[in-house]
């Protein structure tokens, strides 16, 4: 429902949802005086996202700021993924990942995918917030069994824009070694994902993306270097 859609960008207390924990990566999380902050998502919620090949960055901005969107972060991402020492997340379809962001780490799972025009997927995750935290967890992986795989380093400025009923995400992104491309993110309940899925595919049409792909940066990066 229209109420449903529109509590995941309220303020509530941790565990936070999706949006609130971009809006807090995005501007001044150094305020926040925990060293580890839950940010996972309800078990009811999933991530619909579309990703597209793009050659030009800057018109697709265009496109988007003129229909009101607005332009809500930046900055240079690494992604470090990790490889389980039991199961190989290429067949199960999961990833493990530590983001750092402007000094931020932000720990990450990401389930299977659902079939769909668009990527469908869990994700939880949790800040680590100061230099301590950033390490432990990192040795606690490694502790494990988790081994690092790669790591994925991109340049993003993220849009926010309200769309068909729905608070959507429009991340732009330079990748090394991979080129350009453009997504475009939802998080709603289970019971919401068509409507959500149909508002990421009304906007990609809106705004002439026209070259998708389900394919990871992991995924991609991969493959090339494998080449």
């Amino acid at each position: 429902s229209h109420d449903r859609r529109k509590q995941y960008s309220r303020a509530t207390k941790v565990p936070l949802s999706k949006l609130e924990h971009r809006l807090l990566l995005r501007n001044s999380i150094q305020s926040l005086n925990l060293d580890f902050i839950p940010m996972s998502q309800s078990p009811k919620t999933v991530e619909v996202e579309m990703k597209f090949v793009t050659s030009n960055l800057a018109d697709v901005r265009r496109k988007l700021m003129s229909k009101g969107a607005e332009i809500v972060g930046h900055g240079q991402q690494q992604d470090e993924y990790f490889a389980h020492p039991n199961r190989d997340f290429a067949i199960t379809d999961e990833a493990l990942r530590i983001r750092t962001h402007n000094q931020v780490q932000i720990l990450t799972y990401k389930g299977p995918k659902t079939a769909g025009h668009a990527k469908i997927r869990e994700e939880l995750e949790a800040v680590l917030q100061g230099s301590a935290a950033q390490s432990a967890m990192r040795e606690i992986l490694l502790r494990l069994g988790f081994a690092p795989l790669t790591t994925v380093s991109k340049q993003r400025q993220s849009l926010r824009i309200h769309q068909h009923g729905w608070e959507l995400y429009v991340e732009l992104d330079e990748v090394e070694r991979l080129g350009t491309f453009v997504e475009i993110e939802a998080i709603c309940e289970r019971v919401d994902i068509g409507s959500a899925e149909q508002a990421v595919i009304s906007l990609a049409k809106e705004i002439d993306l026209k070259t998708p792909t389900k394919s990871s940066y992991l995924a991609l990066l991969l493959a090339r270097q494998n080449d």
